[in-house]
């Protein structure tokens, strides 16, 4: 078996963007990439069921929906209750050794055929991330 998903969400990202507002830095985050962030502790839950299921094949497992850097950005002070200037930026505007995709959204849709699809919205996913993390990432 194998699962192939778009971006994950975790602390690299947001506990970067919340040092960078800690530290007063001013938030520019790239609107022009798109992609299903995709919380974990679901990825592990969703694997676990594929494998209680005797499943084999490849699986796009990623959390419902799709959104930008920017817009997860947004949501994530939305979801903290804190009240920030986030700028919208352009992918070129941050050279990087590593080009990115603009567009990896994935769809579920063998899991969603098999009716084995436990992935949540994205945004519900980020709330229990950081309603779990909350006191890791806000120190």
């Amino acid at each position: 078996m194998s699962i192939k998903l778009s971006t994950i969400q975790g602390k690299n990202f947001i506990k970067t963007v919340l040092n960078h507002y800690k530290n007063g830095r001013h938030l520019k985050i790239v609107e022009d990439q798109y992609g299903c962030p995709t919380y974990t502790q679901d990825l592990v839950q969703q694997t676990v069921s594929l494998l209680k299921n005797n499943e084999v094949g490849l699986f796009h497992a990623v959390n419902r929906g799709v959104t930008n850097w920017y817009q997860l950005t947004v949501k994530l002070f939305e979801i903290l209750e804190i009240k920030v200037d986030i700028k919208p930026t352009k992918t070129e505007d941050f050279p990087a050794l590593a080009k990115r995709p603009s567009y990896s959204v994935l769809e579920n849709y063998h899991l969603n055929l098999k009716n084995l699809n436990l992935m949540r919205e994205w945004q519900i996913a980020l709330k229990d991330f950081l309603l779990t993390n909350r006191k890791v990432l806000t120190r």
